[in-house]
């Protein structure tokens, strides 16, 4: 089964920043394809064998995919919106700033949710039944 469109994303996981690469996620041929836009790194090919989970995080716009690919991260986020920086603001008030910064970054991720749930219900959906018809009816 193939997703018939393609999605816009950022990719964060433990060997990226958390800033993201974005890029194109799509499911082809067995697998989930993340190609980054730029051409400066190589795509991300994520075989259906390999994900043992997937769901979307809990109140945001997040495809969270965790994997079993020795060698690489074993969490994978999908963001549908681009990922809200953390870094405290340049001016203002340096007490709380770190406190505010992670408090903007939720605000933002809850207002990308309001706007991305659905398709990121979608892919969830769209991933297990692919893995589902790839195991056959009598399996997990």
């Amino acid at each position: 089964m193939e997703m018939a469109e393609a999605s816009t994303v950022w990719m964060v996981h433990a060997r990226t920043t958390l800033d993201g690469v974005k890029g194109v996620l799509s499911l082809e041929q067995r697998a989930l394809v993340f190609r980054p836009d730029g051409g400066r790194s190589a795509e991300t090919v994520i075989p259906l064998d390999d994900v043992r989970r997937v769901g979307r995080a809990p109140g945001s716009p997040v495809l969270e995919v965790r994997v079993a690919i020795p060698g690489g991260p074993s969490i994978i986020g999908f963001y549908f919106v681009q990922p809200p920086s953390l870094s405290p603001p340049a001016e203002g008030i340096r007490l709380f700033s770190r406190y505010l910064a992670r408090r903007r970054a939720i605000g933002k991720l809850r207002a990308g949710n309001a706007v991305k749930r659905r398709d990121v219900e979608e892919w969830v959906r769209v991933v297990r039944d692919a893995q589902r018809d790839e195991r056959g009816p009598n399996e997990g």
